[in-house]
């Protein structure tokens, strides 16, 4: 693997794959070679690149986490332009358009990209999916859903920066809509609404959202980055309900509720893949030290991804291309609605 990018979500996914012992990261590699090199040091990865198509280069290259935060397209068409499998941290592209042209672009080149939705991929989460399928709960009626959390503005300003993509919608509402199409097997929203409030740097700050579909079915949904919503999760059905607790987006346990009193709860729980001790050059333990909550779940993504690619698949099941291109159109949908613009909204 090479992982594009040297920031947070860099240094947790490169911290995951400990946890992936047929994984290997041998390249990482950023605008700056400078700062490459002291992520190599300080996570071991033995090659450290000052550019991205330095990396794209590398024939000891397999596949490519394209981790940068700010819009990652570019990398990620670039990667695809040299035939090298890509996971794309989401959102693969701030508009419809731009993940279109990903997608075009993966399939020119016939070759493996997938957006990196990695709640699809928690044990936890494919249970409930079977779950649904088999009608445990009965027939799926709505949603309730929240994430939430006071973002420190002075200490982390691009996640409201819409220069950077930034916004509560693309940062976290994204994981809301897939859980509400998750639940309705697919299928997206026929009614779209919302209301939201835009922050000084342009990126919204508060967003709900109400989605509708055929027969009443719904899903109320709301992000924050002004407030600490519960972070959890309801599934309502017509025989039971689904409650998965903080953090719904990447959860380790949930519990199914029949509203039949004769019939007991069943709960569902799954521990996260813990690396074996390992410290780098310096002597620092760097084995299960994250910075993100429960980013050792990362690894369920990446050998997912591997797998793919070494059975020469082109997409995933669970996050297909047709599923990354209707949810950001949801989006798109609710940015209209709150009167959320990005600058490649122009272009």
């Amino acid at each position: 693997w090479a992982v594009l990018g040297t920031g947070q979500i860099a240094h947790d996914f490169t911290i995951a794959m400990l946890a992936a012992p047929k994984e290997q990261i041998i390249a990482v590699a950023s605008r700056a070679l400078e700062r490459s090199k002291e992520f190599a040091e300080k996570h071991n990865v033995p090659k450290a690149y000052g550019s991205y198509d330095e990396a794209l280069e590398d024939p000891e290259v397999d596949i490519v986490y394209v981790a940068a935060a700010v819009l990652p397209r570019a990398a990620g068409m670039a990667a695809l332009g040299k035939k090298k499998p890509v996971l794309v941290e989401k959102p693969a592209g701030v508009n419809a358009r731009e993940v279109r042209q990903l997608l075009e672009t993966a399939q020119k080149n016939d070759t493996f990209l997938m957006e990196g939705v990695w709640m699809h991929f928690f044990p936890v989460v494919r249970a409930l999916s079977d779950a649904m399928k088999r009608g445990d709960i009965g027939d799926i009626t709505s949603v309730h859903a929240s994430f939430g959390w006071m973002n420190p503005v002075d200490v982390n300003p691009g996640v409201e920066d819409v220069t950077q993509g930034g916004g509560g919608l693309l940062a976290v509402g994204i994981y809301l809509i897939h859980l509400a199409m998750l639940a309705f097997n697919g299928a997206k929203p026929e009614k779209v609404e919302a209301v939201g409030e835009l922050g000084p740097k342009g990126g919204d700050v508060r967003t709900s959202m109400v989605l509708g579909w055929s027969g009443g079915r719904q899903a109320m949904l709301a992000v924050s980055l002004r407030d600490n919503y519960a972070g959890s999760a309801v599934i309502y059905g017509t025989k039971a309900k689904i409650s998965i607790p903080f953090p719904f987006l990447c959860p380790t346990s949930a519990t199914v509720e029949p509203y039949d009193p004769k019939e007991m709860p069943t709960s569902i729980s799954e521990s996260l893949p813990c690396a074996e001790e390992t410290t780098n050059a310096a002597g620092e333990l760097i084995s299960n030290k994250f910075n993100l909550i429960n980013s050792a779940g990362l690894a369920y993504e990446a050998n997912r991804v591997a797998a793919d690619v070494s059975q020469g698949k082109k997409e995933n099941e669970h996050v297909s291309h047709e599923l990354s291109l209707a949810v950001i159109e949801v989006m798109d949908k609710v940015r209209e609605k709150i009167g959320l613009c990005y600058p490649a909204d122009k272009y």
